[in-house]
């Protein structure tokens, strides 16, 4: 479970790195992308848009895993 959760820690790090170097969250970033790229953001973007999808991957595996507290 510690593997788990330092793998979600480090996807919400790279997340949080992200929107404090560009100053917005990653749909606004998008929306942004569209109207003016270059490799350097597009780099940006596709390593975004992994952090959050392996993040969710990541969640996704700890709830079966998390023991039940009832």
């Amino acid at each position: 479970m510690d593997y788990v959760l330092r793998k979600i820690r480090d996807y919400e790090l790279t997340i949080q790195n992200m929107e404090n170097k560009h100053g917005c969250d990653f749909e606004r970033f998008s929306v942004m992308l569209r109207e003016k790229a270059d490799l350097s953001l597009e780099d940006d973007w596709l390593d975004w848009k992994a952090a959050i999808e392996m993040r969710q991957t990541w969640k996704n595996v700890s709830v079966p895993i998390t023991p039940n507290r009832g």
